[in-house]
């Protein structure tokens, strides 16, 4: 059955031949139109067509008859051509291919018994050159064993190169036959053992073991009664055999002898004479001798005996292919075990032993000339010993150098178990003087500058004198005054570190007086305001011990006020009386001290010279004592550039540079290796980060005066720059202690959650909580930094901490939105509780506190204790009497809604405010 065509596909035309349509017709019918009739009508056109292309074919053809019978005629003569050679092709195959009478087979044949003559010729040939060569093979064979069985080991050699090279020439057919297989095999076995005759004849020829070399001039062959001499047994051996036993010669005699010689006292002893079987010999022997006042340059007599010895008896007998690589390959063991295990080890630590070293380094460089480049042919260009002589001098120093940085890792990595050292300086008196007013166009300056005034005292000498602190630190060891005497040119022996004044064995903290304190604080506040005042008096540890005891401090007076709400006349009554103060008058307008009742009086440490001079106190750790390594590498590397008569030629090239360089790379070596090693420990530490710092800058001062010295501009250079990455460090790792205290702090009041409800009373014990734990957090790290940092780090350092914490609380209490009247005398009453931080600040008890100097937020923290208890009236008087001028307005005015209701009184108190500070004429008498 046809496969349909899809609709979709185009249909081919309808073709024009009738049976084409006819064809079409048939195909279209279906069963119901198809009847005798309609085939009937097909049958008919199909008789027509066919009669239609009779007539065409017939008038084609007699339209042009004449070529048409050209044509046929044509064809009729080909066919008959083609039946002709049809038969003459059948009649040439028979002739050629017949069985019997075919040229093919007759060939064929032919060349058969052609082929099979020319193989039984080849076949005969081939015969005849194999038995001829086998026969040549045999007779060598005969020859080699003859040779082999009389014990003439070298001929025997030479025969098997002749058999060798028959065997390796044999036909192709003889090789792969049974009996060249069998021949060779014999040739193998006989050859191996007439090798093994040769290596049994050369082992007991040379002889080499732990303690003798033994060479037999002649030996006799086992088994038979030949004498060889050695030369010819080592000529007769095979190239691979010779290159093993040359191995493992060389491997004991460098084991053995060269450099067990050149590590080991010996004795070498040389014997000439025969054995038990009357065989000559020739004996080296070692023993060992006691390593007691030991002649080092015995040694290298040991190692030319011995060399001697093998060129007058060994190296004669070598095969002259042999003799040049063996001896070179003695060269890098010899030059190697003379440098790197008899001089390199003997390289002396001390200045004193070199000149003995040094002959002996010419010694070896003459035994290097003679038989390294002399005997074993070493290139003259390649000469390992000789450049390290010519170099010995910088070797010596980095071998000093190596000790020397050991010997500061060593002192670095030293557990101390938390031992200090506590260094005195000279420094300057600090004395107590009022602060003077600084330039402030907002006060009236200009006005008072135009009238003519002029203050009390000078305005540079009354400032807070913080630039004369720095000044002093920079030289806070006094290192100048040693810069400034004469230094000898040549130290023999490195100057002794300097005397620590006392070794810190027992807790520092003891001499301050707070084991008390190291109890709960109670939550009271008029209990911790207690203890602030029984804190005051502190047993100074910076004071000279054979000053004369000082009397018992005063009680301070209160310093806050009480917590009941105050009122103007009070504090109108306290201005009444600092108008009768004298010294009242000379306080600066400026400055924020002079305002209320409840701070101290600001101070300004002053510096003033005492006539004996005071001691100020830096503990370092025991691990400073690099900086004696260091000046001990310094002498020794200047005594040793001083040096005349030791070193000559090339030695003087530079000398005692390296030395000198290793005294900074000391320094860097403490700075890279102490906070690796022991960075946990300062971490958790605040004591030992601060004594880690004092220690950089103790070494940073240290290498600023040895900067000073005069010595090579590079080394001077490296040890300024040293100076200052110490000073970076020490720098560094004091900030960041004191920025870790301050993170603590600052989680310490997280716990207050802003001081919010303070009015309830879990809040408020939250709160207390929080507190009395920054305060103790804050005595507790006073108490440690104390005992270890001097009195211009301690106080900055320690108030930066308490700044810290009241600016905490002074941004969370100035947030606060809105503050009842019993959260008002709750929060003073928990800022009254950090007053007790003032007396961390005094260092006399007949002196004011310095807390106003180094918290900046003392005065202002005070004041907002005394606002949230005060009445609007005395808040009011506070502003117009310039005592409030550490608030911002909008912090005052942002207060002042907090605590008051909204009242006439209220607004106008704060349109007061919002005018800004109040300008103050000079002169003023203002709160003390």
């Amino acid at each position: 059955m046809a496969f349909p065509v899809p609709s979709h596909l185009p249909r081919k035309g309808i073709p024009y031949d009738i049976s084409s349509q006819i064809l079409s017709k048939v195909s279209s019918a279906t069963s119901k139109s198809l009847n005798a009739d309609l085939a009937s009508s097909w049958i008919g056109e199909l008789d027509e067509t066919i009669l239609q292309t009779k007539s065409r074919i017939h008038e084609r053809l007699h339209a042009d008859l004449p070529a048409f019978e050209r044509q046929l005629s044509t064809s009729r003569s080909i066919q008959n051509r083609l039946h002709t050679l049809t038969e003459n092709v059948e009649i040439l195959t028979d002739a050629v291919s017949h069985p019997e009478s075919g040229l093919i087979p007759k060939l064929l044949h032919a060349l058969s018994e052609h082929s099979s003559l020319v193989q039984f010729t080849l076949d005969a040939e081939v015969t005849h050159e194999s038995l001829s060569h086998l026969l040549k093979c045999r007779t060598h064979f005969n020859d080699l064993d003859g040779l082999f069985k009389e014990g003439k080991l070298p001929e025997a050699v030479r025969a098997c190169c002749d058999l060798e090279k028959a065997l390796g020439e044999a036909p192709e057919a003889l090789s792969r036959s049974e009996v060249m297989l069998e021949l060779k095999r014999q040739f193998r076995a006989t050859k191996d053992r007439a090798e093994e005759q040769l290596s049994d004849a050369l082992s007991r020829s040379v002889v080499i073991s732990a303690r003798e070399i033994v060479i037999r001039p002649s030996v006799q062959v086992r088994q038979s009664s030949t004498i060889l001499t050695l030369p010819s047994v080592l000529s007769s051996l095979s190239v691979a055999s010779l290159s093993n036993h040359l191995t493992t010669l060389r491997r004991d005699l460098t084991a053995h002898y060269i450099e067990y010689i050149v590590t080991q006292p010996a004795t070498v002893s040389l014997t000439s004479g025969k054995d038990i079987t009357g065989t000559p010999e020739h004996r080296l022997s070692v023993f060992p001798s006691p390593p007691n006042n030991e002649d080092r340059a015995q040694r290298l007599t040991n190692i030319a005996l011995i060399f001697d010895f093998l060129d007058a008896h060994f190296f004669p007998a070598l095969p002259h292919l042999s003799v040049g690589s063996f001896k070179r390959s003695l060269c890098k063991p010899l030059s190697t075990a003379l440098l790197n295990r008899f001089l390199v080890p003997l390289l002396p630590s001390s200045l004193i032993a070199l000149p003995d070293f040094l002959a002996l380094v010419r010694q070896t460089v003459e035994v290097e000339e003679k038989y390294v480049v002399g005997m074993l042919n070493q290139d003259v260009r390649d000469r390992e010993v000789k450049v390290w002589a010519d170099g010995v001098a910088t070797h010596y120093e980095r071998k000093r150098r190596v000790d020397i940085l050991e010997e500061a890792r060593q002192i670095v990595v030293r557990d101390d178990e938390g031992r200090k050292i506590s260094i005195e300086v000279i420094v300057e008196e600090i004395v107590m003087d009022l602060p003077q007013p600084e330039e402030d166009g907002t006060w009236g300056f200009e006005a008072e500058s135009k009238s003519g005034e002029q203050p009390s005292t000078n305005m540079e000498e009354d400032r807070w004198g913080f630039d004369e602190d720095n000044a002093e630190e920079q030289d806070g060891w006094g290192f100048d005054d040693e810069a400034a005497e004469p230094k000898p040119e040549t130290q023999h022996s490195p100057p002794p570190p300097p005397e620590p004044a006392q070794v810190e064995d027992e807790d520092p903290s003891d001499a301050w007086g707070w084991n008390e304190e190291d109890e709960t604080n109670d939550h009271d506040g008029a209990a911790t305001s207690s203890d602030a005042d029984n804190n005051a008096v502190w047993d100074d540890p910076w004071a000279d011990e054979d000053s004369p005891p000082e009397p018992p401090a005063k009680p301070s007076p209160q310093s806050f006020a009480s917590a009941a709400p105050k009122r103007a006349t009070r504090l109108e009554k306290l201005a009444n009386k600092g108008k009768n103060n004298p010294a009242a008058q000379q306080l600066s307008i400026i400055s924020p001290a002079l305002v209320g009742p409840p701070p101290p009086t600001p101070i300004n440490p002053k510096k003033q010279a005492k006539n004996e001079g005071d001691r100020d106190i830096r503990n370092i750790s025991p691990r400073a004592d690099v900086a004696s390594a260091v000046e001990a590498a310094l002498s020794e590397g200047e005594e040793f550039a001083s040096a005349h008569g030791i070193f000559d030629g090339p030695m003087l090239r530079q000398r005692g540079l390296v030395l000198l360089q290793s005294a900074p790379s000391v320094f860097d070596l403490f700075r890279a290796l102490y906070p690796v090693k022991f960075g946990r420990g300062l971490l958790n530490s605040a004591e030992r980060s601060m004594v880690f710092a004092n220690d950089c800058t103790y070494l940073s001062e240290y290498a600023a005066r040895l900067a000073r010295g005069e010595r090579e501009r590079d080394v001077n250079n490296k040890l300024v720059e040293v100076s200052e990455r110490l000073e970076i460090l020490g720098d560094s790792w004091r900030e960041d202690s004191i920025d870790r205290q301050k993170l603590v702090i600052v989680k310490l009041l997280a716990d207050a959650e802003g001081f919010m409800g303070t009015a309830d009373q879990n809040q408020f014990d939250e709160c207390e909580g929080a507190i009395t734990s920054v305060l103790g957090q804050i005595r507790n790290v006073a108490k440690q930094w104390k005992g270890v940092m001097r009195k211009s780090a301690y106080f900055p350092a320690v108030g930066s901490l308490v700044d810290a914490a009241l600016e905490a609380i002074l941004d969370s209490i100035l947030a606060l939105p809105d503050i009842t009247e019993v959260e008002s005398h709750r929060l003073s009453e928990l800022c009254r509780i950090l007053s007790a931080l003032e007396g961390i600040f005094m260092e006399d008890p007949d002196q004011p506190s310095l807390v106003v100097a180094y918290v900046p937020s003392w005065l202002k923290f005070s004041y907002l204790s005394e606002i949230l208890e005060a009445s609007l009236a005395d808040v009011s008087y506070l502003f117009e009497e310039g005592a409030l001028v550490d608030f911002e307005v909008h912090e005052l005015v942002k207060l002042v809604r907090a605590l008051f209701a909204d009242t006439p009184h209220r607004s106008s108190t704060i349109n007061k405010l919002m005018a800004g500070h109040p300008q103050i004429p000079a002169g003023h008498p203002q709160i003390p």
